[in-house]
């Protein structure tokens, strides 16, 4: 199978081999955006984290979590959210998964369910889909800059292949 690197802003995405690698082009480009921390701290969305992303509680209450121990739950749950997006919007190319995955991780699955975005998609209406993707740029009422470039880094990849 081909490769196909995308450069994004100095973010390098290497989508390869996509039958498995689109789950390591996912866990990359989630890890990149979510950034690691060894200890619990509070996200801009006011929710307790650690690891990369983690919000589960029981993982949060250990107060420390190895970067090992973090890369094996953003895979699981990586996996788990690919799994879900294919059931939902299986015509998606891998690169489009890829950013899907992330905007769904960042925001839950409610909350995407219930978007414009969503309903653009499964109707085939993707550059509608992709501006709708870029409304999910605030964080407690305010717009947060590292969402804002999170979304372009998202749009990006989604429009990229």
């Amino acid at each position: 199978m081909k490769k196909v690197i995308l450069i994004m802003i100095g973010i390098a995405v290497n989508v390869a081999a996509l039958a498995n690698s689109v789950v390591d082009a996912a866990v990359e480009f989630i890890a990149r955006e979510e950034s690691f921390s060894a200890t619990p701290y509070t996200c801009p969305g006011g929710k307790v984290t650690i690891g990369y992303g983690c919000t589960d509680k029981e993982v949060v209450a250990k107060g420390k979590i190895t970067k090992a121990e973090a890369e094996v739950i953003l895979r699981k749950r990586v996996e788990k959210e690919i799994k879900w997006v294919k059931e939902k919007l299986p015509k998606l190319t891998d690169c489009q998964l890829v950013a899907v995955t992330s905007l769904v991780f960042n925001i839950g699955r409610t909350r995407f369910l219930r978007s414009k975005a969503y309903q653009y998609l499964q109707t085939g209406y993707l550059l509608r889909a992709v501006i709708e993707m870029q409304e999910f740029r605030m964080s407690q009422g305010k717009v947060s800059k590292g969402l804002v470039a999170r979304r372009q880094r998202e749009r990006d990849l989604f429009l990229g292949c």
